[in-house]
């Protein structure tokens, strides 16, 4: 789950006003309209900086969670009320509003979700959803669920929002969004089913040009778990990647980070894969 309120607020300058409960999953799925359409500045929250960006080809797997009653009302990072029964999530860095595709690599369940506010910022976690697409994606009693993040656009691209074309085309990417959203909530209940395959959890400490560094690195967090240093090419560099693993469950992984970060390792992430 994410910081409580009070941390948002502080982090994000935004104002929280309670409403009442609205009702049951049947009504007003569609986020509240008339947010900003934005990229967003740094900041910073529990001492950890956030950098949003336009990111049009994001596609990452890892832990998801969702927030439900206590936000349920709020307003959003981008000025909107935030509705629990809605097909909406949280990200860290992706613009305002935007879609993602969420997968739940468990059971092969997947919706599209329009992102509106900022989170989670727990450490381990990727996306905060609603309550109703976790009920969707088949992980509201669990609370967590491997997943995979996908950035999709109402034409299939990516709808960027890039600061230097201007407020028109901000707004212009922000209205195709809205649209896309739209459509995607006719087709509610309708969720796709995909391939579910048996995923691996690991925290990765880190990826390493020089072999000796690390080395330096396992050597760091020695004695938390089987720790392996293996080559990997990414984008046609080779590295050496530092990480624990597998893991068996989020549980252990959540408590394994942990202990890593508390070493100073402050860039390890739990990766699914």
């Amino acid at each position: 789950m994410r910081l409580a309120a009070l941390s948002m607020a502080a982090a994000l300058s935004l104002s929280a006003c309670s409403v009442p409960f609205v009702g049951g999953p049947r009504q007003a799925r569609i986020p509240e309209v008339g947010g900003a359409a934005k990229v967003g500045k740094p900041y910073k929250v529990a001492g950890v900086w956030y950098r949003p960006r336009s990111q049009p080809a994001y596609d990452r797997r890892g832990i998801a969670s969702w927030y439900g009653r206590k936000f349920h009302g709020r307003r959003t990072a981008n000025g909107e009320r935030y509705n629990m029964n809605a097909l909406s999530a949280a990200h860290t860095t992706l613009p305002l509003p935007s879609l993602v595709r969420v997968s739940n690599l468990d059971n092969g369940r997947s919706v599209v979700l329009r992102v509106n506010d900022r989170g989670p910022f727990v450490r381990g976690r990727i996306i905060d959803v609603s309550r109703y697409a976790a009920r969707l994606l088949g992980f509201q009693k669990q609370g967590t669920a491997r997943v995979r993040v996908q950035a999709v656009g109402p034409d299939g691209r990516y709808p960027a929002l890039d600061a230097r074309n201007g407020k028109a085309a901000r707004q212009l990417a922000a209205n195709r969004a809205e649209q896309a959203a739209r459509r995607q909530a006719a087709l509610t209940g309708k969720v796709e089913y995909r391939v579910a395959r048996k995923t691996r959890l690991f925290v990765q400490v880190g990826a390493f040009a020089d072999k000796r560094n690390a080395r330096r690195a396992a050597a760091a967090i020695a004695g938390i778990g089987p720790t392996r240093v293996s080559p990997v090419a990414v984008d046609g560099q080779r590295l050496h990647r530092v990480r624990i693993g597998p893991i068996r469950n989020v549980a252990t992984a959540d408590e394994i980070l942990e202990h890593v970060i508390a070493r100073g390792k402050w860039d390890a992430h739990i990766v699914v894969e």
